[in-house]
């Protein structure tokens, strides 16, 4: 059931990607830059955290496809929850760092949403939970407005954002979402920008 999920979830994304770079054809330009000190493995166990769900998703699914094991944010929620008291909340890096590494989490992805709606920008972040270290970061603007914002200007932008971290330029130019390209070696240090108008 989970991986019919997986797969219907990973579906949508592919398809809310394609609509936009086939509608957005001479849309704004997108910004995006990112640096890596270390790419985690195949298999290492990650969750992602943020507080905009489009993003976290998309993120979480990006992740994925590149051979990651992903942790379900709920299981991170409902760790917090059974700590506290109050069931709204936003709780510190920290506490999540010590809520992930309980859980097993190897990478706690962060992840965030802000600017305006017409031209969002989005800000991700790796840590190693043990050193708490960063481990890649990376970031996606929409330097100029939308006409019409929508949530697959977030999803196109996330996966920007993750793709200039890691260093996975050689994606799909007509779909950033596409799991095709991989990272650059693992442990190579390197900094990455990207400017590019989506391709009709």
């Amino acid at each position: 059931m989970k991986s019919q999920q997986l797969r219907y979830g990973w579906s949508h994304v592919l398809a809310c990607c394609l609509v936009l770079w086939l509608g957005t054809g001479c849309g704004p330009q997108i910004r995006a830059e990112g640096t890596h000190r270390l790419i985690p493995p195949p298999d290492t166990l990650v969750t992602v955290w943020g507080d905009n769900q489009t993003v976290v998703k998309t993120a979480s699914m990006w992740l994925k496809m590149r051979g990651l094991a992903v942790v379900d944010p709920s299981q991170v929620q409902a760790a917090l929850q059974a700590g506290s008291k109050s069931i709204i909340r936003v709780p510190g890096e920290g506490e999540l760092l010590q809520v992930a590494d309980n859980l097993g989490v190897e990478q706690l992805v962060l992840v965030g949403l802000s600017g305006d709606i017409r031209a969002p920008a989005i800000f991700v972040r790796g840590l190693e939970v043990k050193s708490r270290r960063i481990s890649w970061i990376g970031n996606a603007r929409y330097e100029d407005y939308v006409t019409s914002p929508s949530s697959n200007h977030i999803i196109i932008a996330t996966c920007r954002a993750l793709a200039a971290a890691w260093g996975t330029l050689d994606t799909d130019p007509d779909n950033p979402c596409s799991p095709a390209g991989g990272p650059v070696q693992p442990g190579a240090g390197a900094q990455h920008q990207m400017d590019e108008r989506p391709k009709p």
